[in-house]
């Protein structure tokens, strides 16, 4: 708990979650989710999940800053 306190006290003031959260977490597994079980990379799940967000959010109709 200690480590999420501390954690916590870093996050951002302006820091929100997503309007189409739900989504995104559903993805996760799909995208960064792989680099725990496969060879891909993280940071390539990251990039494979921050792509999908991203796509879903535009064809929602929501502004999206990349």
């Amino acid at each position: 708990n200690q480590i999420f306190a501390e954690s916590a006290r870093n996050v951002a003031p302006d820091w929100t979650y997503l309007p189409y959260q739900v989504y995104a977490n559903s993805i996760f597994n799909d995208t960064v989710g792989k680099a725990y079980v496969t060879p891909t990379k993280l940071t390539d799940g990251l990039k494979a999940w921050q792509d999908a967000s991203v796509k879903y959010g535009s064809d929602q109709g929501f502004t999206v800053n990349k």
